[in-house]
């Protein structure tokens, strides 16, 4: 009672940002003795173990110090943000001192960050407002339940990590790569399933593309987004260049043409697929990306490479098919219709071209 009627008769000196901050300060000594930089204990795989620990010290505020000062302090709020200015500072420190932070760690780090700073907003009753759009990793003004203004804690440690997803980044471009050259190297296989319309490879690389942007979405709307964005148009574009266009038949009139053709066609509807599937994807990251960022999301080069194989997938059909029909073509050229006298059932060319 008495260090609560002391705490009254600071405010009433306003001396109440003094005494909370004395309070934090001391909390905090804590915090820096055990999580030093060059600790294992405050390598960024470890991040989740600050958390825990700011979680302890609000537990031990609540059950402990929370009745010695007046709620209107908001003692454990200020608490929580001078842990995230602390924690946000040494990670920026960490990541640039490192030159081995793995795309995996940084963003196991980062998810564990964005969850904790969605907990800290629920915690202390800071709600978005509508016009604010999630997702990102910078700062944003919100509000109180009560109405009134109050910063975001969601991008006050997260923030740290803006300008390291170039890793994350740099992870994702690495895998499509490595999609790439394995469909490359696949044979097509048609007769496996003949209900097939497209090639399993375009399902499999548009699948790991809607699964990057999800894991992105949930990390960054900022640069990062389109960064990625730009690493699935090179990616696609790439696929429309080695696999598609590299698995046209190169050679007409052998036995296989037939076969040949058969994949011709489904190389065309895989290119058309693939340029559906990517304008509803460009669509998507138009909507999730930050504002400042949306004019300059375009997959235009990736569809016009798709158009491109298209094209000339259709005038290797052709050629195909009048190569088929070149035998028939020559027996007809060969009928001496002058000296013609009857009518048969069916000509010989007719035959030919029936069976191409």
């Amino acid at each position: 009672r008495k260090m609560r009627a002391a705490c009254e008769c600071a405010q009433a000196l306003g001396a109440q940002p003094r005494v909370t901050e004395h309070y934090c300060k001391l909390q905090m000594r804590a915090y820096a003795a055990i999580f030093q930089l060059k600790d294992d204990v405050s390598q960024l795989e470890n991040v989740s173990r600050r958390y825990a620990w700011l979680r302890r010290i609000l537990r031990n505020y609540a059950e402990s110090h929370a009745e010695v000062f007046p709620d209107s302090w908001r003692v454990a709020e200020h608490l929580s943000r001078r842990f995230a200015e602390a924690t946000r500072d040494q990670l920026g420190e960490l990541m640039a001192t490192h030159d081995t932070v793995s795309a995996e760690g940084l963003t196991a780090a980062l998810a564990d960050t964005l969850a904790f700073e969605a907990q800290c907003n629920k915690k202390f009753g800071i709600v978005v407002a509508k016009e604010q759009s999630g997702g990102g990793t910078g700062p944003s003004h919100v509000y109180e339940s009560s109405g009134e203004p109050a910063a975001s804690f969601m991008g006050a440690v997260s923030c740290a990590f803006e300008p390291y997803m170039s890793i994350f980044i740099r992870g994702e471009q690495t895998k499509f790569e490595t999609l790439v050259a394995r469909f490359q190297a696949a044979p097509i296989a048609v007769d496996d399933d003949p209900s097939l319309s497209v090639l399993a490879s375009s399902t499999d690389l548009l699948y790991q593309f809607r699964e990057s942007l999800r894991q992105c979405a949930s990390l960054s709307t900022g640069q990062a987004m389109l960064d990625l964005a730009h690493v699935f148009s090179y990616s696609m574009s790439s696929y429309a260049r080695d696999v598609l266009i590299h698995k046209l038949p190169q050679s007409s009139g052998s036995s296989q043409q037939l076969e040949d053709l058969k994949h011709v066609c489904l190389i065309v509807n895989t290119a058309d697929y693939c340029a559906s599937v990517v304008a509803q994807l460009e669509i998507k990251i138009v909507e999730r990306i930050d504002e400042v960022y949306k004019p300059r999301v375009s997959f235009a080069a990736c569809r016009d490479a798709l158009l491109g194989v298209i094209n000339k997938s259709i005038r290797v059909l052709v050629a195909g098919v009048e190569g088929l029909c070149e035998p028939a073509f020559a027996a007809l050229s060969q009928v001496p219709w002058q000296t013609l006298q009857t009518v048969g059932d069916q000509s010989a060319y007719v035959s030919l071209v029936s069976s191409a």
